[in-house]
């Protein structure tokens, strides 16, 4: 962290459930929460919960909420490129004034870290979402979830973005360009500053590189829709499957900023899956394609391929109290990343052992 910093929370929770008749029941639940690092806020919270019969429930839900930028958003100051040694400036335009820019000498320079800045003035990630939901049973033999939402985001805080470069303009207005010790000339200033962009003052007032930071970037509106099936044909058989669909609008976008602000979500998800159960053992295959998307997180900024996987899963019963398991993840060896900058994803299996008494 660039300074010392700690929270002080507090936060109340309370909700209220109203059943009116035998189908209907009402919702309303409130939270404030309030900080040393933002103004106290309330989140409301309410749902209308119908069952037309005792095997099906209708749901309608609102919310409002927040999410906190985190410690590390407000104050991380860490390293992300050697140190620079800036002493030729010292002795280019801050000898000749008498003035020590705090460079150090070519004798003995005094390295200008290169940081990734927390920013102070971020707001709050503001959200307020409805979402209208089923769950039932069909045919006594299957279970089926709808969910469909529509969603407000305001005040998304970003990833790590250059300090300069984007069409944001400069990123934390709390680096600013570098202001120089007294008596150094307007010149020299300009003249470090045009050479060194990036050069701004850390807390202390020393000279740091402030290369990356976060901001507030762009109100965006989500809507979304999720099925989930599972059918049990008989004692033995469990087939399942589900699908999630997904898409955003940013309103009034910043030209340029199109990569600086993604769910990093895919669009389409769909997963199948069989299980069968035995007396002393069962056995499940699964299967999930995603599709492709675009990625942004820090530095890493780039798409997802779509993907397919299948893992498989096995327990075998030897008895009262042994039992044998295997877990294969990636049965097909499929080589894929699920995020741009992460691990290549191979075959993993992990056989186990257990006990129980």
């Amino acid at each position: 962290l660039f300074r010392p910093a700690a929270e002080d929370r507090r936060a109340v929770f309370a909700q209220a459930d109203w059943v009116v008749g035998k189908r209907l029941k009402l919702v309303a639940a409130g939270r404030i929460d309030d900080s040393n690092l933002f103004d106290a806020r309330f989140s409301p919270r309410a749902a209308v919960v119908y069952n037309p019969t005792p095997l099906h429930t209708i749901r309608l839900t609102y919310g409002r909420a927040f999410e906190e930028p985190t410690i590390m958003e407000f104050f991380v100051g860490i390293d992300v490129a050697p140190p620079q040694d800036l002493s030729a400036f010292q002795t280019a335009f801050c000898d000749p004034s008498g003035v020590d820019c705090g460079f150090g000498t070519a004798q003995n320079p005094v390295p200008t870290s290169v940081l990734a800045l927390g920013n102070e003035d971020l707001s709050l990630q503001q959200t307020e979402t409805i979402e209208l939901g089923y769950s039932g049973i069909l045919g006594k033999r299957a279970h089926v979830t709808v969910d469909v939402y529509r969603g407000r985001n305001e005040d998304f805080v970003s990833s790590l973005l250059p300090q300069l470069g984007t069409p944001l303009g400069r990123v934390n207005e709390n680096f600013g360009p570098w202001e120089p010790p007294s008596g150094l000339s307007d010149s020299s200033r300009d003249a470090i500053r045009q050479a060194v962009p990036l050069l701004s003052n850390g807390p202390d007032g020393s000279p740091v590189i402030a290369a990356l930071s976060f901001t507030n970037l762009g109100n965006v509106d989500t809507l979304g829709a999720e099925l989930g099936v599972r059918y049990y044909p008989d004692d033995h058989w469990a087939l399942s499957m589900a699908f999630a669909w997904f898409d955003y609008k940013i309103e009034d976008p910043v030209p340029g900023t199109e990569d600086l602000l993604l769910p990093n979500t895919p669009g389409n998800a769909v997963s199948l899956g069989a299980t069968y159960a035995a007396d002393r053992w069962d056995v499940g295959l699964s299967g999930r394609w995603v599709d492709g998307f675009r990625w942004s997180s820090g530095v890493f900024i780039g798409d997802v391929e779509s993907y397919t996987i299948v893992d498989l899963q096995a327990n075998y019963s030897l008895g009262e109290h042994w039992r044998l398991g295997l877990n294969v993840a990636n049965l097909l060896d499929n080589s894929h990343y699920e995020k741009f900058g992460g691990d290549l994803l191979r075959r993993r299996a992990l056989a186990s052992v257990a006990f129980d008494w």
